[in-house]
């Protein structure tokens, strides 16, 4: 195994021994006068090398959720990306009851690479994304908002919708865009999460939209919208 010093262990080795480099003789006097920065080095830079990682450094997918498992919490969410559609209700509510705690599980386990441990990356993440709708966090929006320009639009659609739940100040905006986004369902779950705001700022945006869009049901979103918007 190769020996890579981190820039921590490395920056404590040479500032130990930074005096050393300053010698112009190599008399004995010099280095019994030097010794103890010398050791004083290789005792710095063993400590160092030997320092325990920060929490989740080198944490693998499987030891992340495995971590999960150990705790009701964890448990909870798992159990919510576990489930069957017919029991998927129940198990978000159960999730969600947990309140404010569940909520940095959730934008960890938003990461892919943990997610694909537990089956299907896409249905996970919308089950998530469901859960932090209805958990109210608006400390989640800034995890939340880089998945309403996904890839996939089943993600995008659930962002938006979580999004609408949220009601953050940024959440007009955070949503208008997607009124014009390629996928209709798209459109539909950001029209029906502005209608959910029921916020005058939104009026234009859902006026232009209606007047080109060409999809029934999305014509029916956003014309509701506006309603709500009207008061």
């Amino acid at each position: 195994m190769t020996f890579r010093p981190s820039w921590a262990q490395a920056t404590v080795f040479w500032v130990s021994v930074a005096p050393l480099l300053g010698v112009r003789s190599r008399s004995v006097p010099t280095i019994a006068r030097l010794a103890p920065t010398l050791v004083a080095a290789v005792v710095l830079f063993g400590y160092a090398c030997a320092a325990p990682p920060s929490p989740g450094a080198g944490r693998s997918p499987e030891s992340s959720v495995a971590a999960l498992e150990q705790t009701d919490d964890g448990q909870a969410i798992l159990a919510l990306l576990r489930c069957e559609d017919f029991d998927c209700p129940d198990r978000l509510r159960d999730a969600v009851q947990r309140g404010a705690p569940v909520v940095p599980l959730i934008v960890e386990l938003l990461d892919s690479a943990q997610l694909s441990t537990l089956g299907d990356v896409t249905l996970s993440r919308m089950r998530l994304l469901m859960a932090l709708g209805e958990l109210r966090d608006a400390g989640s929006v800034a995890t939340i908002r880089p998945m309403t320009a996904d890839s996939d639009p089943l993600v995008r659609g659930r962002a938006a919708e979580a999004i609408g739940k949220i009601a953050a100040e940024s959440a007009v905006g955070d949503l208008t865009p997607l009124l014009d986004d390629p996928d209709s369902y798209v459109r539909e779950a950001a029209a029906q999460a502005l209608g959910r705001l029921d916020r005058p700022e939104s009026r234009p945006a859902l006026r232009a939209a209606l007047e080109a869009e060409t999809t029934p049901d999305v014509r029916t979103a956003l014309a509701e919208a506006i309603r709500r918007s009207d008061g």
